[in-house]
């Protein structure tokens, strides 16, 4: 399972990018090793994840509850609960050997990731290539020691994620000018924008183009690792026999909807991760058009490898043409906590929560001031894709009519979410300087001690 970290479904060449001019005029796509990996088994053209924040997404992605169901969704106390069954321990339980190198600082045993592997590295922030080598160096290491043992490989790339800091080579293919601002004034600019700063958020706005191409050579980064990964499994004689994986857990947004990054906002731009399955027994060349959730994945891989122990993660088997379908009729949750709504002047306001449901052609999307009290809902309209393409301000109380049947029954869900398992306070201490790296809060200590009391 390849997991590329803030990967937008559209920044794929099998999803439409645009690819990297060439000399001659012509267009090369960006990603030539997944748009390859696409082509031999089903790629499903409208995939979203259960949240635009990594922690979220992951825990849902892995055990196939939505974030009100497993409750790990603040950015600050969550960890996995010990309830939560997760596709590492089914797959432990069945006799695998499992192994995860991760690159994602957010990802670590203290939130509980490492439950079910017998490897976890965790390296943060690392570029691809290391994460890599190690991840061959122990399939390598694996097959000549047992080689009928079956095996897991989770490898979690950090490459596309802000700030963006681009390799060299691909730097170079993109003709990258120097960046106006550098990796630390990106994250501050970001977390000036993201608690209300006008200015600040103008900046970034006005960054966009730059931040376009350097993402997109960062994506090519990561698509160049992932397709060394892939041939050193072939190497190895086991890549045909193998179930491949690839997507992300949240995309990115470039100024949509007056913001750059993810985790803020619940939007098509942040939600929709490509989805590429290949292996045994699947045929090759297929598109799955039906709207699908990303969090039906593990259900995906426990039902292809028929896994019928104890540990039963939840969701709908993606392979099956008629499960997609039942799945493409449901409500598709997201949340994020500590989001943002757009001010009329110009900049946001952070609320606490922010919960999304998308039903056929709509999404409902409501930020909350307090734990699901109060706040403001809106109503998009989308296209099959799930981009919006206008949205409407909607009643949330239902003191001027009926509430609408899609925010009645988010309201319903958002009142029982469950909470996740809370962190202790040294690593506590350590997830908020992780936090303020990433530029995703604490812009100051009042910000800080405010989201701590909210």
């Amino acid at each position: 399972m390849i997991v590329i970290d803030t990967l937008r479904a559209d920044a794929l060449g099998c999803y439409g990018a645009e690819g990297i001019l060439e000399p001659d005029g012509s267009r090369r796509s960006p990603t030539p090793n997944l748009d390859a990996l696409g082509e031999r088994g089903i790629r499903f053209a409208s995939v979203e994840s259960s949240s635009s924040w990594t922690v979220t997404s992951a825990v849902s992605y892995l055990s196939g509850m939505t974030p009100m169901e497993h409750g790990v969704n603040s950015k600050l106390i969550s960890a996995i609960p010990d309830d939560v069954p997760l596709l590492p321990m089914a797959l432990d339980e069945a006799g695998f050997e499992t192994a995860a190198f991760v690159c994602n600082p957010m990802l670590g045993p203290k939130l509980g990731f490492d439950r079910g592997f017998d490897t976890f590295d965790r390296d943060k922030f690392a570029p691809a290539a290391p994460a890599v080598n190690k991840a061959l160096a122990w399939a390598k290491e694996r097959v000549a020691a047992s080689p009928d043992r079956r095996l897991f490989l989770y490898v979690h790339l950090f490459d596309p994620h802000w700030p963006y800091d681009p390799a060299p080579e691909e730097a170079a293919r993109f003709a990258l000018p120097e960046s106006p601002l550098s990796p630390e004034q990106q994250v501050t600019a970001s977390m000036g924008a993201l608690t209300g700063n006008v200015e600040a958020a103008q900046q970034l706005l006005d960054w966009v183009p730059w931040c376009l191409d350097a993402y997109s050579a960062c994506v090519t980064t990561a698509d160049r690792e992932t397709g060394r990964l892939l041939k050193g499994l072939e190497a190895l004689g086991i890549l045909d026999d193998a179930l491949v994986v690839a997507t992300s857990d949240h995309g990115e947004e470039f100024g949509e909807h007056g913001a750059i990054g993810h985790a803020k906002q619940l939007y098509a731009e942040s939600l929709r991760v490509p989805l590429l399955i290949a292996g045994p027994g699947i045929p090759s060349g297929r598109l799955a058009t039906e709207p699908s959730e990303l969090r039906n994945l593990a259900a995906t891989v426990s039902s292809h490898l028929e896994l019928n122990g104890e540990c039963r993660v939840r969701g709908l088997d993606l392979l099956d043409p008629a499960a997609r379908a039942r799945g493409a009729s449901q409500d598709h949750v997201a949340a994020v906590q500590q989001g943002i709504l757009p001010r009329e002047e110009g900049g946001f306001r952070r609320v606490l929560q922010m919960m999304s449901l998308r039903r056929g052609r709509e999404r409902a999307i409501v930020g909350f001031e307090t734990r699901f009290e109060g706040g403001e809902a809106w109503i998009e309209t989308l296209d099959e894709s799930g981009y919006s393409l206008g949205r409407r301000r909607a009643d949330l109380t239902g003191a001027e009519g009926p509430i609408l049947p899609l925010l009645a029954e988010l309201q319903e869900r958002a009142e029982s979410a469950r909470l996740g398992a809370e962190l202790g306070a040294s690593d506590l201490d350590e997830r908020k300087t992780q936090l303020r790296e990433l530029g995703y809060f604490g812009a100051s200590e009042d910000d800080e001690t405010d989201d701590e009391q909210r």
